[in-house]
């Protein structure tokens, strides 16, 4: 097993059930070993410095099932999010739009989740009481995020391609973060009353 280092991560593969993975280990030590897994046969590993690398090779051997699984899961995924945009149309709202229809449809897939959110937030303003800013804007990991201090909601731009009840689900649980600032059980219990089939909403935005 070779390894190659830049500043910040040591690279090495290594063969799981004859997959080759690239292996990234930060070069950072950390208290605990953390393992993630991305698509296309990639893993990023830190760990705590008494802890060899060769023992971090036999645990990812010994983990090999799960690393695989997660990895194919992770690509499917990866694949379905890459045909959102295709030669021919764009998903917008969980529909193909044709180029040949709306030839500027690209340009305007932001205006046009920001249009749906100003045209219905009065609703969520509402319901909760708050009229906090709202901004589309690339997020990185997270669907939204919620600044209750300053009033302020961000909604990731991919939610454009999702069903209009995953966009839904997205802003009523960013609203309830204004009243409620945690993942607590009275926030789920509130959200369930809100949205009872909020978990729809999860599943269908893990696998798509």
């Amino acid at each position: 097993m070779s390894l190659k280092q830049d500043n910040k991560r040591r690279h090495f593969q290594i063969q799981l059930n004859n997959n080759t993975f690239d292996c990234y280990l930060d070069t950072v030590s950390r208290k605990n070993l953390n393992v993630t897994v991305k698509a296309a046969n990639k893993i990023y590993l830190s760990k705590p410095d008494y802890l060899s690398v060769d023992r971090l090779h036999n645990y990812l051997i010994e983990h090999s099932d799960w690393i695989i699984e997660r990895s194919d899961l992770l690509s499917t995924i990866k694949a379905k999010r890459d045909s959102y945009i295709t030669d021919d149309y764009v998903v917008v709202f969980d529909e193909k739009v044709y180029y040949k229809d709306q030839p500027d449809i690209v340009d305007n897939l932001k205006q046009i989740l920001v249009d749906y959110v100003e045209e219905h937030r009065g609703e969520f303003d509402e319901i909760f009481g708050k009229t906090p800013s709202i901004e589309v804007t690339k997020l990185k990991g997270k669907w939204g995020a919620c600044s209750p201090s300053i009033q302020n909601i961000l909604l990731n731009e991919k939610l454009v391609h999702y069903p209009l009840f995953c966009v839904n689900y997205v802003i009523t649980h960013e609203y309830l973060h204004l009243l409620v600032p945690n993942h607590s059980e009275r926030f789920y219990s509130m959200l369930e009353e809100l949205m009872p089939n909020y978990r729809d909403a999860i599943n269908y935005m893990k696998e798509n």
